[in-house]
């Protein structure tokens, strides 16, 4: 027999440099722990089809999941009556604020899943399309970054819009789109 060992059987822990068998157990704590982890940050999340609003200013403000994220559907679920404001989709991650019967919409300071290493815009509505930035623009129902910045672009290249109706020259919008953005924008045609 050899040092060690026993009747064939190897000897733990008796003789000097051997080592305990924590290697399986160790990798499946690891292995539980990831586990847990993904869990959490599975559950953490708003489910597919529902936009996280954060409402303000109304009865019962705080955040909301709403499967059809609309201004009125904000208001409603913060116990606030929504007769007479403009009704328009809302994007995941938007604060909309009620101040004295104006809606203000901005991005949310910490969002569920933070998209943004900046501070969040805050704006007040109507936005003026003629000197509103393309960050600003992004917290608007229905204007990704993309569509924002070729707003954006194109007043830089085709110079100032004369009439909201002039979005549809950029590329994207149409007459339809258009019309679902008018209650947050106006144009301020500059005195020069």
């Amino acid at each position: 027999m050899t040092a060690g060992s026993a009747g064939g059987r190897p000897r733990f822990g008796a003789s000097a440099g051997a080592r305990a068998p924590v290697g399986g157990a160790l990798r499946s704590m690891v292995f539980l722990l990831i586990v847990i982890g993904g869990l959490i940050a599975w559950t953490a999340r708003p489910a597919p089809g529902v936009a996280v609003i954060e409402v303000d200013g109304v009865p019962a403000p705080g955040r909301y999941a709403l499967t059809q994220p609309t201004v009125h559907a904000a208001v409603v679920a913060g116990g606030g009556d929504p007769s007479g404001l403009p009704d328009a989709a809302l994007s995941d991650g938007t604060r909309l604020t009620l101040s004295e019967g104006a809606v203000t919409l901005s991005l949310m300071d910490r969002p569920l899943m933070d998209r943004s290493p900046h501070a969040p815009d805050v704006f007040e509505l109507p936005l003026d399309l003629n000197r509103v930035s393309a960050r600003a623009l992004a917290a608007l129902p229905g204007v990704d970054v993309t569509l924002a910045r070729a707003i954006v672009a194109e007043r830089e290249e085709g110079g100032a819009y004369s009439r909201l109706d002039g979005l549809v020259r950029v590329p994207g919008l149409d007459v339809d789109a258009v019309e679902r953005l008018r209650p947050f924008l106006a144009v301020e045609l500059s005195e020069e």
